[in-house]
């Protein structure tokens, strides 16, 4: 496959896109590896900032290029002189939105300082882009009947005039129509006619249309799911419409009749706006969006869930406003019409819903399960009694479509468990139960147990179900036991199995006990933990399970969802079936502490460690020593959870207080830290660990070193108080984080990876340690949801161009498109965004909802003229304004207004949302009163000044409160409605005495702001006089607290103290010793070096050939000092590269990471001395040339130059690099020697 390729080209200097129009192909300086047959795209930057250019690379290493474009070259710098250049062919230009950085960024596309491979998440967006760019038109009734059939019922309904007796039946029959069959076929759509109010001859009509695309989906007339016979397109659930008003009912099929025949866009957007705006109970958008589409294919886009991505409008960066409710589909459709028609030549929206389900099939998804034929099967099978379709006799057909569904069904379920199985390499599934049992009748359930490898002989398991056997009251449920096998389970195996009654479930989490009792009936315990104890100690159990269900639906768009759900479900009964046979002596006990006395020996006595204590701990650490105090009174054997539930105070407290009393106990006996995996370990100095069980699954159970614990406990600690006592002495200075980390280290040693573990570890407030020991697939979760759902994480990258403008804020030009002038908006930066985010207060109240982006609202409500009119919102809790003259609904083409009427007029109307505060402006520098609004904008008619009102819910009516602080010291303006922008929701009614009961609270949870390579900006540019702020003694609530005035708006800006700044840093780009000062100083700085122990750790340190093994890790750990000689530390070679190794141990795999990414660096990193680059790989002292990787040819001047040479500077030998010693291993075994 070939690679793909991101390069810059900067218009100013070479005008590239004119230059591949003209000539087609450009020979391109080369600085990378890339290969014949390669893509490489051209980022163009200056004005365009977009990839503009799709190229394939024709050849490589070309050492003088041979097509002239010189008229091109606006700089002269591009003279042919580079030494190596590639020939790339322009395959396409690629035109539009979709390829502007802006829009690319949010998948993963960083702008390019050099030659970069396009990463998976861009290829992905590239390659969705392009296809829908180039895909062919569809035509709707060739794709699926459902488009036929939908304007065909909507037919029926007009044919009828009458509307008067329609009620919910007549919206299912339109929304069944349409909607998948694969289970149920054609019978509900007949019901659904049967039951309509729809006269006979229509029924009729209708009934015969369906037999006829039923025939012709049987005969594969349909592109939609070919192969399957199917009507509808979307989900398979048949909703009913039950709670729909009549009114509704009318109203909503009338529209459907108003734009039938309709072919203007705008006509069928302003009809069904009226029709929809005031929403209909029960539908939601995305029912609506698949019946408008059949209708309307070319006008309605689908905003269903059964896309691959939740909306693949939104993966395009469309700014959709509430996808799912009603009222703002419309709205929504026109910005996506606008988009569409901008970027695409096709019409049909089903196009886009179809390659919405290509999106996010990558490696770390999983395939489709058809969960509903497994559903299906069961439903309409189980109990039924199977014969062999040869003995079948005229029921043959009907046998053989019986084994077929088993079959099929059972394989899903095969398939499903695989994947679940996947994350757990300890657990192996068995073979699924089969679909008929003994007697041939067939099952209820389908099952399949996943059991320890070293436990495949007993009878327990971790079994996963799919039956109709519920104890709540769901049918067909799929969920996830500890169970025993009934029929291989004796009575010895029943009483093991049944020590899981004594593991409590913690009551955060959604499972439940159940049992067996003699008689064999099979029963919830609805008294917990506590009844099953005494039902198995009074006999009356047979048998006990902990069973935790999978939500539904089980839907195949939902695949991942549920996979990853029942994964989850599987690691939290893995204790309990640990427990098994922890107590029956099967296993050793529970997991060993590390680190064992062999691994690190710590030699220390009772009397070293008292001697410490006096010394360094007990004279100015008192939240240390009580963390310490703690240990000795449970025994020095707990979790940082353990006695975060004990003492009080979160266990990242307690994790705190270990790692720093351990730091300096390194210190005062002048011992090294303990090597782990990848990194030091601190804390085995004085504690060993092991991963914790039950509810302390996953994190770190520490237990005292004995001489630590005795020296302790022959101490005075009686005048320690245990509790923790936040804000008092107790309260611990010390973290495991500082609030500025920069990551350095030379490329690919993981920094970029490790921001990821940093930033789970902050924001949860874990130790790195706790967070290192998950999967890190677990951690990308967690990181992923920290940083798009809860918005605590942000990054951003840095380079030459980034400045303050876009860090902290600028300015932004807007231009009306029918003015002259432009107007300037200021813009907030990434970092002043993320810090107003990490600040901003939560409010709560029991009596009104505040919106989550709520906004603040100044009004005027009558002003000195009219002051009785303020008086009336106060009572009536609404707020008013005028323009009684003014039509109802106002727009941009409303006659009769200036812009600052209309404006006003519409935040009145459009703008403000339910949610929002609005202050009643009483002075230019105060208000008096406070409200929430409740409503949305009414007309009232019988109001003849003041008819447009809200309602609302007056929190505060009193006494005049100033606010212009708050305001950044701007006063009130007399505009009616306008919003105040600088005042925060939060710090407005903290401020203001409300009657609400009102709790305002501090954001103290800890935010993460990632700087990928921090040293390629000019951070005197881009922090400006901010630098200083990011100090943790000048953050927001420090003793130093400072802040600065931001020159555009004019507001003053601190950095939260809850703001975490991680960089990274690589040092071959720029050495610490030259970075800026004043950076340097205000962050803490952690290395990063190459560990080949990591490749030793996950296996993929061996590769082999034949009968020769390569050991890679000691391979590199040769090569690595080797360069540190020849050149320095920080430009040592990754362990990184070689991870892919792990799972293809292969010479090919080897020979590829040497050619695309250890030779190339070496080039960079020696200026192509290939005599350093050959001693580093060893080439000199191997003596077969054939495993030579560069081969050193002496050059003989006189059989190449003519005359005397004596004077000029020859070099003695020509490089030449070896393809065949790459895929040779003896290559690669001969660097070690």
């Amino acid at each position: 496959m070939a690679t793909e390729w991101v390069i810059s080209g900067n218009p100013k200097k070479y005008d590239c896109v004119n230059a591949f129009r003209d000539l087609r192909k450009i020979d391109w300086r080369q600085s990378t590896n890339v290969e014949a047959g390669d893509i490489v795209y051209i980022y163009v930057s200056g004005e365009e900032h977009a990839v503009r250019l799709k190229c394939k690379a024709n050849k490589v290493d070309i050492k003088v290029p041979d097509i002239d474009d010189k008229r091109y070259d606006l700089t002269g710098e591009f003279d042919g002189t580079a030494g190596r250049y590639m020939e790339l062919e322009l395959i396409e230009e690629l035109n539009g939105d979709l390829y502007d950085h802006i829009l690319m960024e949010k998948h993963g596309f960083g702008t390019p300082q050099s030659p970069v491979r396009v990463n998976l998440e861009t290829r992905e967006y590239l390659k969705v882009a392009q296809e829908l760019q180039h895909i062919d038109e569809m035509d709707p009734d060739k794709h699926d009947g459902s488009y036929e059939l939908a304007r065909e019922t909507v037919r029926a309904y007009k044919n009828m005039c009458n509307l008067d007796h329609i009620d919910f039946r007549d919206m299912n029959l339109i929304y069944h129509m349409v909607i998948g069959t694969w289970r149920q076929k054609i019978d509900i759509k007949k019901k659904s006619i049967s039951e309509s109010h729809l006269p006979d001859n229509e029924k009729s009509r209708l009934v015969s249309l369906l037999d006829t695309i039923w025939d012709r989906s049987k005969n594969n007339a349909y592109t939609n799911r070919e192969g399957d016979v199917s009507i509808g397109m979307f989900g398979t659930a048949f909703y009913s419409f039950y709670d729909a008003k009549k009114e509704d009912c009318i109203r909503f099929i009338q529209m459907c009749i108003d734009i039938l025949d309709n072919d203007s866009d705008e006509e069928m957007f302003d009809i069904c706006q009226k029709a929809l705006s005031t929403g209909i109970s029960g539908m939601q958008a995305a029912s609506a969006s698949v019946i408008l589409h059949c209708l309307k294919p070319y006008t309605f886009p689908v905003f269903n869930s059964n896309s691959g991505n939740p909306n693949i409008y939104l993966y395009f960066g469309i700014d959709l406003e509430k996808v799912s409710d009603l009222s703002k589909y419309i709205e929504n459709c026109k910005k996506v019409k606008t988009f569409r028609d901008n970027n695409f030549t096709v019409k049909n929206y089903r196009i886009f819903d179809l390659e919405a389900r290509k999106l996010g099939k990558g490696d770390k998804e999983y395939d489709a399960i058809d969960f509903e034929r497994i559903e299906a099967f069961l439903k309409d099978y189980a109990g039924k009694h199977y014969v062999n379709p040869d003995n079948a006799g005229p029921n043959k057909e009907e046998m053989e479509a019986f084994k077929e569904e088993g079959g099929k069904a059972r394989k899903e379920f095969t398939k499903f468990c695989s994947h679940v199985v996947s994350a757990f390499p300890e657990l192996e599934a068995q073979s699924c139960s089969g679909w008929i049992n003994q007697g041939n009748n067939t099952q209820r359930y389908f099952w399949v147990e996943l059991k320890g490898k070293d436990w495949k002989k007993y009878p327990h398991s971790i079994s996963i179900f799919f039956n109709d056997k519920s104890l709540t009251d769901e049918e067909w449920v799929l969920s996830v036991h500890v169970e025993t096998r009934d029929g291989a389970s004796k009575d010895e195996d029943y009483l093991r199995h049944n020590v899981i009654a004594d593991i409590e479930i913690p009551e955060c989490v959604d499972a439940y006990y159940a049992y067996t009792n003699k008689q064999g009936d099979y029963l919830l315990a609805e008294g917990g933990q506590q009844e099953v104890k005494e039902l198995r100690d009074s006999g009356k159990a047979k048998k006990i399970q902990v069973i935790k269900r999978i939500s539904k639906p089980y839907d195949y768009t939902r695949t991942t969802e549920i996979v990853k759900e029942t994964q989850d479900a599987v690691k939290f009964l893995m204790p309990f079936y640990r427990y098994i046979f922890e107590q029956a002596g099967i296993i050793v006990g529970e997991a060993k502490y590390w680190p064992s006395a062999e691994e690190y020996p710590v030699k220390l006595t009772k009397d070293d460690w008292k001697r410490f204590i006096d010394e360094v701990e007990s004279k100015s650490h008192d939240g240390c020593m009580r963390v310490l105090a703690c240990y000795v009174d449970i025994g020095g054997i707990g979790s940082p959870k353990t006695l975060s539930d004990k003492y009080k105070g979160h266990p990242t407290v307690y994790t705190s207080s270990i790692l720093n009393t351990s730091k300096r106990a390194l210190s005062f006996f002048e011992m090294e830290p303990c090597p782990g995996g990848d990194t030091q370990r601190y804390f085995p100095i004085a504690f060993q660990v092991r991963i914790g069980n039950e509810v302390n699954a996953g994190t770190y159970e520490y237990k005292m070193r004995p001489e630590l614990l005795e020296a302790l406990q022959e101490m005075d600690l009686t005048e320690i108080d245990l509790i923790y006592d936040k804000g008092g002495n107790d309260e611990m200075s010390e973290t495991e984080f500082n609030k500025n980390i920069i990551l350095y280290g030379p490329p690919g040693t993981g920094k970029t990876y490790n921001t990821a573990i940093y930033a789970v570890a902050i924001c949860d407030k874990l130790s790195l340690d706790e967070v290192k020991s998950r999967p890190y697939e677990e951690v990308l979760d967690r990181y992923r949801v920290l940083k798009d759902e809860e918005k605590r994480v942000a990054f951003t990258t840095f380079h030459q161009s980034y400045g303050y403008e876009e860090f902290i804020e600028g300015i932004k030009p807007k231009m009306d498109s029918e003015a002259l002038d432009v107007e300037y908006t200021i813009k907030d930066g990434v970092f002043k965004d993320f810090c107003d985010r990490a600040s901003k207060k939560k409010t709560s109240s029991s009596g009104f909802n505040v919106g989550e982006n709520a906004r603040v609202w100044n009004v005027i409500l009558g002003g000195n003229n009219e002051p009785e009119l303020k008086q009336r919102c106060f009572n009536e809790g609404t707020i008013r304004i005028g323009w009684h003259k003014s039509p109802e609904v106002i727009t941009d083409e409303t006659e009769g207004l200036n812009d600052k009427e209309r404006r006003i007029l519409l935040n009145f109307q459009d703008e403000m949302e339910i949610g929002d505060v609005v202050v009643a402006r009483a002075t230019s520098d105060a208000v008096d009163g406070v409200a929430i609004i409740t409503g949305k904008v009414e007309f009232d008619t019988s109001d003849k000044h003041y008819p447009r009102k809200r309602r609302v819910q007056w929190l505060y009516k009193g006494a005049n409160i100033s606010i212009i602080d708050l305001n950044g010291g701007t006063r009130l303006d007399r505009k009616s409605v306008y919003p105040l922008n600088r005042i925060s929701v939060g710090d407005l009614l903290s401020r203001v005495p409300t009657e609400a009961g009102v709790e305002v609270e501090d954001e103290t949870r800890p935010f993460v702001f990632i700087i990928d390579e921090i040293n390629r900006g000019n951070i005197s540019k881009i922090f400006g006089e901010l630098i200083t702020l990011i100090e943790p003694t000048k953050r927001k609530g420090a003793k130093e607290a400072m802040e600065a005035t931001l020159p555009y708006s004019n507001v003053p800006f601190g950095v939260p103290n809850n703001v975490y700044l991680i960089g990274t840093m690589n040092t071959a780009d720029r050495s610490i010793a030259i970075m800026d000062t004043a950076l340097r100083r205000r962050f803490q700085f952690e290395e990063m070096m190459p560990n080949p122990q990591v490749l030793r750790n996950i296996g993929a340190d061996k590769v082999v050939d034949g009968d020769v093994e390569l050991d890679v890790a000691e391979m590199l750990e040769v090569i690595n000092k080797r360069i540190e000689y020849l050149f320095d530390r920080e430009h040592t070679i990754d362990h990184a590269f070689f991870t892919d190794l792990k799972d293809e141990p292969t010479v090919q795999k080897l020979a590829s990471i040497f050619k695309k990414s250890v030779i190339p660096l070496l080039q960079e990193y020696f200026y192509e001395d290939y005599s350093k680059i050959r001693m580093s790989l060893g080439d000199n002292g191997k003596e077969n040339t054939e495993h030579m990787f560069i081969l050193a040819n002496e050059i003989k001047s006189n059989q190449i130059f003519r005359g005397d040479t004596s004077d000029v500077d020859i070099p003695d030998y020509a490089y030449v690099i070896q393809d065949e010693a790459f895929d040779n291993i003896m290559s690669y075994k001969e660097i070690i020697g």
